[in-house]
């Protein structure tokens, strides 16, 4: 299967208006700077706890290599012996190349044609990462959920809660529809695309449908995926609560339970850079229910969204001193 001939793959293609993100992301930052006095968030941070700010960094560092072996198992099993190493280096040039783009999509399509010059058919490369994504966002949902209900009584009560919650239930059950009926969504893109203007879209969805179901279907490359799908959402809890500590707040761990997830799925939204703004803005509604202080609050989604630049610089370096791996090359 590697040896097969690779067909023709189209450069990928920039978002309309990006620029548009920068101006949602700045403009969110303006109005929090405007309405919250930012100093005594910034004299926090430079308090902050150095062993802490360490074991952040090394968290965030530790999910980026769990998801590439999670990776490189599901492509093993499909047949695709990709190094590790030359794994590596797409995974942290895409953090540097999709930087700027949706917080998640950006740099998983940078890395999917980095990997796609290694493969015959760039679907199967697509299809591994979907299927990561798709089931990281039904742990964070089903964990968030889970734990909203059983800490009900030791979160903020009202009516957000309540609505948090029947998200969370929402949420839940459509990533599993997703999962389970993704058949029935490609059906709909059927009647809709084949054979029209966008016949040749519709395509490259059915190799992807197509690869999206044989890993589905291959119990090997699902016990690879499961490490790389619990990664994300565990460290963005384990994350938040390290950079609490940092900052000397004392706060019961079911807020970052329930609440972190829920900012993390806010901040995927494709409207901001990496979630800037959208971030700040969550934080300091959800936290601020609990009684958290509104420039704490910021204090510490700050030093939550600092903690993905160093993937970033260190994704700088690797591209700038190597560029992306560039195929028959490196294998």
């Amino acid at each position: 299967m590697a040896d097969a001939a690779r067909e023709e793959k189209d450069p990928p293609k920039r978002g309309a208006r990006p620029w548009l993100r920068w101006v949602v992301s700045l403009s969110v930052v303006g109005l929090i700077a405007f309405t919250v006095d930012l100093t005594p968030a910034f004299a926090a941070i430079g308090r902050a706890d150095p062993f802490w700010i360490a074991l952040g960094l090394l968290l965030t560092v530790a999910e980026q290599f769990v998801i590439i072996a999670a990776w490189g198992g599901m492509m093993r099993a499909k047949g695709w012996g990709i190094p590790f190493g030359t794994l590596t280096r797409i995974s942290f040039a895409g953090n540097f190349l999709g930087f700027a783009m949706p917080s998640s999509s950006g740099p998983d399509l940078v890395r999917v044609m980095g990997l796609g010059r290694y493969l015959a058919n760039v679907s199967d490369g697509l299809a591994s990462l979907a299927l990561i994504r798709v089931v990281s966002v039904g742990v964070l949902f089903a964990g968030a959920l889970a734990l909203s209900i059983l800490f009900y009584d030791r979160l903020p009560q009202g009516e957000t809660l309540d609505l948090i919650v029947a998200g969370l239930a929402l949420g839940t059950a459509a990533v599993a529809g997703l999962f389970l009926a993704v058949g029935g969504a490609f059906a709909l893109a059927r009647r809709m695309l084949a054979g029209g203007r966008f016949d040749r879209l519709f395509r490259k969805l059915e190799k992807t449908h197509d690869a999206y179901l044989v890993f589905r279907g291959n119990r090997r490359a699902l016990l690879w995926m499961a490490p790389g799908a619990v990664a994300g959402p565990v460290n963005r809890v384990a994350l938040s609560w390290v950079m609490a500590q940092a900052l000397g707040m004392n706060l019961d761990l079911s807020l970052f339970l329930v609440f972190v997830p829920v900012i993390a799925a806010v901040a995927r939204l494709p409207f901001t850079v990496a979630g800037l703004g959208l971030r700040e803005g969550g934080y300091l509604f959800l936290f601020g229910l609990a009684g958290v202080a509104p420039a704490e609050a910021v204090s510490l989604s700050l030093l939550v969204f600092a903690m993905i630049l160093p993937n970033v610089a260190i994704g700088g370096a690797v591209y700038w001193l190597g560029g992306m791996p560039s195929g028959d090359a490196d294998r």
